[in-house]
């Protein structure tokens, strides 16, 4: 009867699978298989991505550094350093908390800024200064918080209290993307409220407007 275990000397009947449960299981096993090498694969594609990033930021450390290395062999040890771009520090939270400038690798010269965080701009002798971008930035102090929304190339001006001269600097403002794990508190909260605000807009609001009444830049 069913249920009831084999008499006395007799081998309990061995579970037989059919053909269609053993084809059903090999497709399982090979999709595992082979899902798992994906992730493996992709594992190690970014592994390589994020050391071939850190040896760029490396790169243009070394770069920077042997620059002004030559630049003061070039003048002699004993001639003051004038003032240049290289004089001034310009970084951002994300760039201090990372740790990696967000210009790394990309062969620019002077300051770079994201259009979408705020830069603090410092000099090598930390005396306090006027901070002038012509029309878009006028400070005093020994930093300037320096935001510029539009992408482009930009002119730095500033002048210590106790000299005549202006020092010129060139800034260049550029889009950055960001992971959206690497977000802080208040920009994970804008952009989600932005997305909010796009998937709570009817159609009728969100259809499309002719060319010449499209605003030029979007800032969500």
């Amino acid at each position: 009867m069913e249920g009831l275990p084999p008499p006395d000397g007799e081998a309990a009947p061995t579970p037989t699978c059919s053909p269609a449960e053993r084809r059903r299981a090999r497709r399982v096993a090979t999709s595992f298989v082979g899902l798992s090498a994906l992730w493996a694969a992709c594992f190690v594609v970014a592994l390589e991505v994020e050391k071939a990033n850190d040896r760029a930021w490396v790169r243009a450390t070394g770069d920077q550094l042997r620059w002004a290395r030559d630049e003061r062999a070039a003048r002699g040890d004993d001639a003051p350093d004038p003032p240049s771009d290289h004089d001034f520090v310009a970084s951002n939270a994300y760039e201090r908390r990372s740790g990696r400038p967000i210009a790394a690798g990309l062969g620019l010269g002077g300051i770079v800024v994201d259009t979408a965080a705020a830069s603090t701009v410092t000099h090598a002798d930390g005396a306090p200064r006027r901070w002038v971008v012509e029309g878009r930035h006028d400070s005093h102090g020994p930093t300037a918080e320096l935001l510029l929304r539009d992408p482009g190339t930009y002119e730095l001006r500033a002048k210590r209290d106790d000299e005549d001269a202006w020092t010129v600097a060139t800034v260049t403002a550029r889009v950055v993307r960001k992971e959206l794990r690497a977000l802080d508190d208040g920009d994970r909260a804008r952009y989600f409220g932005a997305l909010r605000t796009v998937y709570a807009t009817d159609d009728d609001a969100r259809a499309p407007r002719p060319f010449s009444q499209r605003p030029r830049t979007r800032t969500l």
